[in-house]
């Protein structure tokens, strides 16, 4: 059995801030489903499409672990880095320009019980041309910034090992932005293996 959708339309509602529910466009979508089995909840799965707004483009393909569970590679390219910042980092307030290409293994799953979860696992992440900044003020400039080994569950977030190209730091009256500090001190940071800054 083979389920087949070509140039599709969906819009993504997030409401995690409930002040604040954020929609994202998606365009050109195509699905593909091989050899599914709803008793066995086994299958093939291949998922693409564009970001409406921008040059975004994502593919995801893999397997039905169960009638709730699918895992697979995903891989985006050209995505703005403010989504993945959204996304990897959420306690940031900071304004996020560059782009930013991922790799990894997404395992999503999605219960009547409970909310949805998922969890990504040896996921390689390049930003290029990054610029963050706080209060308009730039904080942090590098060409790109490459991480590996990123993973995060619900327990553990690990964002690996970090390297900066030509990068630069700016800090004003000895006190760090808020991320940094966030990186740096809070209870439940994520694990840094090591950083490369140049």
């Amino acid at each position: 059995d083979r389920l087949l959708t070509d140039k599709s339309n969906v819009t993504l509602l997030d409401e995690t801030t409930k002040e604040h529910p954020i929609t994202s466009d998606w365009s050109n979508l195509q699905l593909t489903i091989k050899n599914f089995d709803s008793s066995k909840a086994t299958g093939l799965f291949r998922i693409s499409g564009n970001h409406a707004t921008n040059k975004g483009d994502f593919s995801w393909q893999g397997h039905f672990l169960d009638a709730n569970t699918v895992e697979g590679k995903l891989m985006l390219n050209n995505f703005p880095a403010a989504i993945l910042f959204q996304k990897l980092l959420p306690e940031s307030k900071d304004l996020v320009h560059g782009n930013a290409t991922l790799s990894g293994d997404l395992n999503f799953s999605s219960k009547k019980t409970t909310s949805v979860n998922y969890t990504l696992d040896g996921a390689i992440l390049e930003l290029h041309d990054l610029r963050l900044l706080h209060k308009r003020n730039t904080w942090l400039k590098a060409s790109s910034v490459h991480f590996t080994r990123l993973s995060k569950t619900a327990d553990q977030y690990t964002l690996g090992n970090i390297f900066f190209k030509d990068a630069t730091l700016s800090l004003d009256n000895h006190t760090l932005p808020p991320l940094l500090s966030h990186l740096l001190t809070a209870e439940k940071r994520p694990l840094i293996m090591g950083i490369d800054f140049a």
